[in-house]
């Protein structure tokens, strides 16, 4: 990653996906971070979700690049 491109780690919570044709997130929110997509691990985030969100438990994670019809 270069020093000049800034990523985002974008968290839904609460809602659904949809699928009709494009994948998107129906309710809920979104929490936006700015987070290194190659070093953050799956850890890491579990624990962003349950300490930073006030979250008690982590029940699914799904990945999605932007342009992807799939998670």
């Amino acid at each position: 990653m270069s020093l000049e491109e800034k990523y985002y780690i974008n968290l839904h919570i609460g809602g659904k996906f949809v699928c009709d044709p494009h994948l998107r997130y129906l309710g809920g929110k979104m929490v936006r971070l700015k987070e290194d997509p190659d070093t953050i691990s799956y850890f890491e985030l579990c624990k962003i979700v349950r300490d930073g969100l006030g979250f008690n438990t982590v029940q699914l994670i799904y990945f999605n690049v932007s342009g992807s019809r799939t998670l």
